[in-house]
């Protein structure tokens, strides 16, 4: 068995207090590791304090500020760690989990501790908040608003916790030259291996991208990287990505054997959508299709975090909703 190597993220620490105010500029007291409504989360940030919170003061940090470990669940590894990804001999409460929290995640998670219905569609129940753009250090205190003429607060512990960032495992980084017809595996953490395929190395968008390599990713899964199933286009795990070197340089994608694509492996249209509309639809060389074709991609750069989420959510495993 290979040596299980974790890639790591540093992210945010943050505390969400069960304490209101009807001002957000009067900060209630109790703000208190004791008095958590949630558990410890992790996030980035992004679109958060631009458009949801409030950094209102900053005080240091006290030992009675912070809780003595923080524990974090890994539900892919089963495992607990605390935030610098030290494995913990078991759960410590409060628990949270190891995923990197968007806001919108976020959102659900305190509208779901409320007792208050989520959101629909792209909708939250966190409201955007006048703010300067600044950024969050420790010991940042912070108001939310979810409820008309209530504000919740909540800090900033950390701005450099680690946390798991992808569910595949690193396999063998490279820097070799990638090629047409190259075959490759990834392998989530505990899985089967994944087989994908090198289609194109000369996708184009515009003037950002003038060699993206398109690749098919197939619904082939094998225990032995080395026995490579049938490859067939139209049995494809995910619809085609256009991505860059990096998987290959970060080693979550290994080269295992290069054969001659044949005129039979390659799909007769490629099928790009634009946007979060998706009404415009483009092939890998950026030309406009009259109509949609399936299966279709995104028109856009999956980078290594892309491609782990993209593969993850079709063999259902946990999301780790990086942004």
């Amino acid at each position: 068995m290979e040596e299980d190597i974790v890639l790591t993220e540093e992210c945010m620490l943050i505390y969400i207090y069960n304490a209101t105010s009807p001002d957000r500029e009067i900060i209630p007291p109790g703000l208190d590791r004791d008095s958590l409504l949630l558990p410890p989360l992790l996030t980035y940030g992004f679109g958060l304090w631009w458009e949801r919170l409030v950094t209102i003061a900053n005080r240091p940090l006290t030992e009675r500020d912070v809780l003595p470990t923080h524990c974090f669940h890994d539900t892919l590894l089963d495992r607990y760690y605390d935030d610098n990804h030290q494995e913990l001999p078991q759960k410590i409460e409060p628990c949270g989990d190891s995923v990197i929290r968007e806001y919108k995640s976020i959102d659900a998670l305190i509208s779901n501790a409320l007792g208050i219905p989520p959101a629909s569609g792209e909708e939250t129940n966190l409201k955007e908040l006048s703010n300067e753009r600044s950024e969050p250090e420790p010991g940042d205190i912070f108001a939310l608003q979810i409820r008309e003429g209530e504000y919740m607060f909540g800090r900033v512990i950390r701005t450099d916790a680690v946390t798991r960032c992808i569910n595949l495992r690193i396999l063998k980084p490279s820097r070799k030259w990638i090629r047409l017809g190259d075959i490759f595996v990834m392998q989530p953490f505990g899985g089967e291996y994944v087989f994908g395929r090198v289609i194109r190395t000369d996708a184009t968008m515009g003037d950002f991208i003038s060699r993206g390599i398109v690749i098919y990713v197939y619904n082939a899964p094998s225990q032995d990287k080395e026995k490579i199933p049938p490859l067939d286009k139209d049995d494809l795990l995910v619809p085609p990505m256009i991505i860059d070197r990096g998987p290959w340089s970060l080693g979550i994608f290994e080269t295992i054997a290069q054969q001659p694509l044949e005129q039979n492996d390659i799909l007769p249209q490629h099928c790009f959508a634009v946007g979060p509309q998706q009404k415009t639809f483009k092939d890998e060389y950026g030309r406009i299709l009259r109509q949609k074709t399936q299966p279709c991609g995104s028109y856009s750069l999956t980078l290594e975090g892309g491609v782990d989420a993209v593969v993850s959510r079709a063999l259902g495993l946990p999301p780790l909703e990086l942004p």
